[in-house]
């Protein structure tokens, strides 16, 4: 099974944690599990790289960003989560 887990940072955070916790615990238990960032990479990103867990970020600028929005379907093209 491969997951996309998608959140708008991986700054210091709650949801941010909380992601981390789960990406790894999937992880454990033999889960492709990828996780996207839309804006920007924060701390969290660090930990997730040392789980071995590929982190790839979209780079969201705008509220409206189609770029961004078409690098985000991109990837799931390429992933296939």
């Amino acid at each position: 099974m491969k997951v996309l887990e998608i959140i708008p940072t991986l700054d210091e955070g709650g949801a941010e944690k909380q992601l981390c916790l789960l990406a790894a615990g999937l992880a454990r238990q033999n889960v492709d599990v990828h996780v996207c960032a839309l804006t920007r990479l924060g701390p969290r990103a660090q930990s997730l790289a040392e789980s071995k867990i590929p982190v790839h970020e979209v780079n969201k600028r705008w509220k409206l960003d189609i770029p961004a929005y078409r690098r985000l379907k991109r990837l799931i093209a390429e992933l296939r989560p």
